[in-house]
């Protein structure tokens, strides 16, 4: 294909998420599991809407890379009532958000908008060491599309988890262990946190499953994910054995409180960065990358206050 006619749409939601503001109090007599259900169902719905909107100011024949910033989906963990809530919480929250973005999919068909690919955030959740008192943080993106599906008719999806867990990813920390943190996340539940997380990408396609994020879903524009404070903690390149393609061209970041900097060194190939931060009311950049460094940001349009959508050019 000529360079010159290698284009795609980013857009981007703009959203605050330390404080999980999208969530709403639980009542008393709600069960967890319809409190999560409906959290989930209002953050699908909002995103359908978003991504309608993006894809009526664009190109149809021209495929959009969507992105939502860290802690999107989480839910405030204050409303849990114990630690078989929580233990729930993180069972219900992995089904729901799967179960989320093929609904997400299945209302953006390709025939009516063109080829989406969604970047969606992150979800946040804890996972117990085999009753170690100890937990690990799976805080993953999960990245889907409307134009590919498995073997058992859904759509494909990528999992790329977050390698280093932050002292604020679940509330203000207590204090500081030999292994993570100490977090009171909820009123008499107080956990310990690793501060490294051992989960890795995973894909399933329609060839099967498999230990890889597959970021060239769109053949012309290979990415690569970081998810915020991996921007820094993780070496260049210590993660290329999880990725089915190793020389991205544009390198999103997802966070909360981590911004792009002209002093990051990246791979060669990156042509653009992408920054979606949910710290304080949000935030996006764009920015061209040469030589391994930012080189200036690109304009954008503001589609209303919290979407903002960029064409880049190869």
């Amino acid at each position: 294909m000529d360079k010159k006619n290698k284009e795609v749409y980013i857009a981007s939601l703009r959203q605050g998420t330390f404080h999980s503001e999208l969530s709403s109090e639980r009542a008393k007599d709600q069960s967890i599991q319809d409190y999560v259900s409906k959290e989930i169902n209002f953050r699908a719905n909002y995103v359908i809407e978003q991504v309608i909107e993006a894809t009526r100011n664009k190109d149809k024949n021209i495929p959009l890379f969507f992105t939502l910033p860290e802690f999107f989906w989480n839910v405030r963990l204050n409303v849990l009532r114990s630690k078989d809530e929580l233990y729930f919480l993180t069972d219900h929250m992995l089904e729901k958000l799967s179960d989320a973005q093929e609904f997400i999919m299945l209302n953006l068909p390709e025939s009516q908008f063109g080829k989406i690919v969604l970047l969606a955030g992150t979800l946040a959740v804890l996972t117990e060491i085999d009753d170690s008192e100890l937990f690990e943080s799976l805080n993953y993106c999960l990245i889907s599309n409307n134009f590919k599906k498995t073997q058992d008719g859904r759509f494909e999806k990528s999992v790329w988890p977050k390698r280093a867990t932050s002292h604020i990813d679940y509330g203000v920390k207590d204090k500081i262990t030999d292994n993570g943190f100490i977090f009171t996340i909820a009123k008499n539940l107080t956990i310990e946190v690793l501060n490294q997380s051992s989960f890795i990408s995973e894909h399933d396609s329609s060839k099967g499953f498999d230990l890889l994020l597959d970021n060239k879903v769109l053949d012309d524009f290979p990415f690569s994910i970081n998810i915020c404070l991996d921007y820094i903690a993780v070496k260049q390149g210590a993660r290329d054995d999880e990725m089915y393609e190793k020389e991205p061209v544009i390198d999103f970041l997802l966070s909360c409180g981590m911004s792009l900097s002209f002093d990051y060194t990246y791979p060669l190939s990156v042509k653009y960065a992408v920054m979606n931060d949910g710290m304080g009311d949000g935030s996006i950049s764009y920015y061209s990358v040469y030589n391994k460094h930012l080189l200036s940001e690109i304009p954008s349009k503001r589609i209303h206050p919290a979407l903002t959508l960029t064409k880049l050019s190869f």
